[in-house]
């Protein structure tokens, strides 16, 4: 328990003595203790300044910032955001997405000769959903073996969509894709 002594300057401490030179508050406690006896002594002038500062702020946020609230502007095709998610996805499909694609162009019945350019096509998927396969046997929606659980940590990430282990799910719809393309064996 800390004990003032009076006007020697020093204070007891559980027993043991503090000088005075130890005892100054600094600064940055002056400056809080004031500001918290501002408070009290002016709590309701303080509530309602700290409330119209919050109001400001999410007015500004809204309105200056040009924040978009509508719903109806968030699923249009035309945002920047859609643009670059389509063109991402153009460049990095999921499996599941090549996988039904692949399956559909199965079953799709042409008349005459399958062209060479839709022949390409459905190879060129094919290799891509077969060069994805994990070490383990698995697939998973779009990365080959990215399985390192320190990715989950990262503070800044959507922690568990850091990775992207081989899932029954996705491995099976895949298998399911190879057998109605009746083929039997990978190397």
């Amino acid at each position: 328990m800390l004990e003032p002594s009076g006007i020697s300057g020093v204070a007891k401490l559980n027993g043991r003595e503090i000088r005075r030179s130890y005892l100054k508050p600094d600064l940055a406690y002056r400056v809080l203790s004031s500001w918290v006896r501002a408070v009290e002594k002016f709590t309701v002038p303080v509530v309602i300044l700290m409330l119209l500062l919050a109001g400001g702020g999410a007015y500004v946020s809204i309105h200056g910032l040009g924040i978009n609230t509508d719903l109806t502007d968030m699923i249009s095709d035309d945002l920047a955001f859609h643009r670059r998610w389509k063109e991402y996805k153009e460049q990095f499909p999921d499996i599941d997405d090549t996988i039904m694609v692949l399956m559909a162009l199965h079953d799709l019945k042409f008349e005459g000769d399958e062209d060479s350019a839709r022949l390409e096509a459905r190879v060129r998927g094919l290799g891509w959903v077969l060069s994805l396969q994990s070490k383990n046997g698995g697939w998973g929606s779009f990365d080959k073996d990215n399985t390192k659980s320190f990715l989950t940590k990262l503070p800044f990430a959507d922690h568990n969509a850091m990775i992207d282990p081989p899932t029954a799910d996705i491995t099976s719809r895949t298998l399911e894709c190879l057998a109605q393309l009746r083929i039997h064996q990978v190397r």
